[in-house]
């Protein structure tokens, strides 16, 4: 756990950064055992389920979000638990980075990606295909044999990417939704680092809005309020409406 002091600190220096690398930071913090070049090494699915647990500790177990029907472009609105969106047990991760499988003979060793290969791509602007990239910064380029140097066949590439998946489900996080209108039926990714910062976001912009009334009003300092803790904050503040 972190304090709200810690968490408003955290919100503003993410101001300045890119969300991918506002994740990693956040893990960091909640975990100090871990540094921000070891968090940016994680599988994609280690470092996501470090950050619904986050999440489940700051806002609760309960997920509601928005969505549009493809065939009818209804809004709709879903609700799920972060335990129903959970592949991986938070107390068993044991997600393998290191991998390998046969092809033609040869035996093809890669990691799973990480948050690093997606800044890097990220880095690189358009132009390059990101599937390629990101391909080539995980295997492991003495096990590709010289024929493969320039163009990996589309058999390899697809069983690798295969087996990643199955590897690393939490890394790709699907809600099923049906839509009450017209009946369609699709799965949505869900983006648990947007959804995060989007209620931290929220999260620091009232606590912002609160430290100034009770400032203003009472003239007390930022610590001081933060340290008061939510509970007897809020009865201030109910007090200068009453």
């Amino acid at each position: 756990m972190i304090s709200e002091h810690d968490l408003l600190d955290f919100w503003e220096i993410g101001q300045t950064k890119p969300l991918i690398e506002r994740s990693l930071l956040l893990v960091s913090l909640w975990h100090p055992t871990y540094d921000f070049s070891q968090v940016a090494a994680m599988p994609i699915g280690e470092r996501d389920l470090h950050l619904l647990e986050i999440r489940k500790n700051l806002f609760g177990d309960i997920l509601n979000n928005t969505a549009h029907c493809p065939e009818c472009k209804q809004k709709l609105e879903w609700e799920m638990t972060i335990d129903a969106i959970r592949t991986v047990s938070p107390q068993n991760v044991d997600i393998q980075k290191g991998q390998s499988l046969e092809y033609d003979g040869n035996l093809i060793q890669f990691r799973l990606p990480n948050s690093s290969d997606i800044m890097e791509i990220m880095a690189l602007g358009n132009g390059t295909s990101n599937d390629e990239v990101l391909l080539r910064r995980c295997i492991e380029a003495d096990s590709l044999p010289p024929t493969y140097s320039h163009e990996i066949p589309d058999a390899l590439r697809n069983a690798i990417i295969e087996k990643m998946e199955a590897s690393d489900p939490q890394a790709d996080m699907m809600v099923a939704i049906s839509c009450p209108e017209c009946g369609q039926n699709w799965n949505a990714t869900f983006d648990i680092i947007s959804y995060l910062w989007a209620e931290i976001d929220d999260w620091a912009n009232n606590l912002v809005q609160d430290v100034y009334l009770l400032a203003k009003n009472f003239g007390w300092s930022e610590n001081d309020i933060l340290e008061m803790g939510t509970f007897r904050r809020n009865l201030y503040i109910n007090l200068l409406y009453a």
